[in-house]
């Protein structure tokens, strides 16, 4: 009896030790960011070489094909960790308690001056600080960081019905997507470039198309056609105050990270119109911003990412476009490559018809300040999530003459401000993940809102004060009755059509 009942203890003693050694394991994984949402991270799986663990290997991390997905601790701060962010995860029972991030590649800069001209690129073909023409010629570069034509210096290039090719990969993404390394034509150092009905086609990773970098860098391009099918190789790209008009075009890319339209740095312009684009590879969206892209009559789809992709600062304005979308998102808002800097990240459509395929919201804003106008524009999405606003995010979405549909959720320690102006609708709910966010409407007295479920609103303001346009169907719309704004209800209950009330928050 006395041996059993020793047997016992010991087995007790086993078992806590067990639950105590569980309840305080923990972990350091490494992973590549695939998407953060609300209070989650879903990271790929995989390993990762440093220099230093890893003698005469490239900093890489590899993924073996499998993600998985983590709770985010309290004090976890995923401000400015855009996806594909490679990092090394502490997790403790499930959920992450420190987030580092890692270098994946050199990040050494090439020396770029002020007025944007790289140092150390080469190409095949060269017009320094000259004044040159071509008429129906080919160029051709198959070396790896060899540029197929590069103006500079202030130089000159008028080019009609020529054929520019390109293959051989980079040895830096890095710069290619940042300096115009390995690219089929490159303008840089406040050149000037025309080019009439010529035709470019690049097979290399790091391969762009068309480049346009420094202070006063301007190209022209008239009826072009773009085919790019490596890795981070854009169509046309500007930067560092480079300049790209473009009309009359067709872009097609086929690998990830290669937008058609791409604008490299808050000062790069991209102005392009009655052009047709394709994309077809991961994290190319249709549009990429981190400067100013105008797009007028421009007519695309990406088949696997999200119509446009606005880096922090990033300015987007369409008008009578045709877009299509199919990654995560319709549109995302997100900084991108680790970009902390601070900016207005607009987003501008009007006259326009837009399509999302994706699972996830219209509108996806993580880690900025973002602004939406919309005027006028045809939605087509599965109408359940308008938009998302992950924590520490702002988002002001203004309708103008504008029907909106779907919920507009937000996550702890973000906001969310929707403005209805000229007659539009919003037939829809904000829905929190946290009380710690906040969500905000206006309403003049041509708009209508249809309330679709139960919801609170930490501000409300409305022209119509007796709150006829606001259709309950039977639902309560809470407010904060100590908010300035909600001072013109003087913290009272109001019947709205359909049956619901607006009521303080108790």
């Amino acid at each position: 009896m006395k041996m059993r009942k020793k047997a016992m203890i010991v087995m007790s003693l086993l078992t806590l030790l067990l639950v105590l050694s569980a309840c305080g394991s923990r972990e350091e994984i490494y992973g590549r960011i695939a998407k953060i949402s609300g209070d989650r991270i879903i990271v790929d799986n995989g390993t990762y070489n440093s220099v230093d663990g890893n003698k005469g290997c490239d900093p890489a991390f590899h993924s073996d094909g499998s993600q998985s997905s983590y709770s985010l601790g309290e004090e976890i701060d995923t401000v400015g960790l855009p996806e594909d962010t490679v990092v090394k995860l502490t997790i403790s029972n499930h959920k992450v308690t420190a987030i580092e991030t890692l270098e994946t590649e050199d990040s050494s800069a090439m020396s770029v001056p002020p007025e944007g001209q790289p140092s150390s690129l080469a190409a095949v073909y060269v017009i320094d600080g000259q004044k040159k023409t071509s008429s129906n010629e080919t160029y051709g570069s198959n070396q790896s960081n060899i540029d197929t034509i590069l103006v500079k210096n202030k130089g000159t290039f008028h080019m009609r019905g020529g054929t520019l090719t390109k293959t051989g990969d980079t040895t830096s993404e890095e710069k290619s997507e940042g300096y115009g390394l390995n690219a089929l034509f490159t303008a840089s150092g406040g050149s000037s470039a025309t080019l009439d009905s010529t035709q470019f086609t690049s097979s290399g990773n790091g391969a762009n198309a068309v480049f346009a970098i420094g202070k006063n860098t301007k190209i022209d391009a008239d009826a072009f056609d773009i085919y790019t099918s490596g890795i981070s190789s854009s169509g046309l790209e500007a930067t560092q105050g480079g300049s790209i008009y473009a009309s009359e075009g067709m872009i097609t890319t086929k690998g990830s990270s290669s937008a058609p339209l791409a604008v490299g740095s808050e000062n790069g312009t991209l102005q392009v119109s009655n052009t047709e684009i394709r994309s077809s590879g991961r994290r190319s969206p249709c549009i990429f911003s981190s400067g100013t892209v105008t797009a007028t009559s421009l007519t695309g789809t990406a088949s696997n990412s999200p119509i446009a992709m606005l880096d922090n600062g990033g300015k987007v304005a369409l008008d009578n476009c045709l877009l299509l979308g199919a990654g995560d998102y319709g549109f995302l808002m997100q900084p991108q490559s680790g970009n902390i800097k601070s900016g207005k990240t607009l987003l501008k459509i009007k006259n326009s018809k837009l399509t999302s395929t994706a699972k996830g919201p219209m509108f996806y804003i993580s880690g900025l300040n973002g602004t939406a106008i919309l005027e006028s524009t045809s939605l087509y999405y599965d109408n359940t999530a308008l938009a998302e606003v992950n924590r520490n995010s702002s988002f002001t979405l203004k309708a103008v003459s504008q029907d909106l549909k779907g919920t507009i959720k937000y996550a702890r320690g973000s906001s969310v401000l929707l403005k209805l102006t000229k007659g539009s609708t919003f037939k829809g709910t904000f829905r929190a993940s946290s009380h710690s966010g906040s969500a905000s409407i206006t309403l003049d007295p041509s708009s209508v809102w249809t309330v679709t479920s139960d919801c609170h609103v930490h501000s409300i303001t409305n022209r119509d004060t007796s709150c006829r346009n606001i259709k309950s169907n039977g639902h309560t719309v809470y407010y904060n009755a100590s908010h300035p704004s909600n001072s013109w209800l003087r913290g009272k209950t109001i019947s709205l059509p359909g049956g619901g009330t607006l009521t303080p928050e108790q």
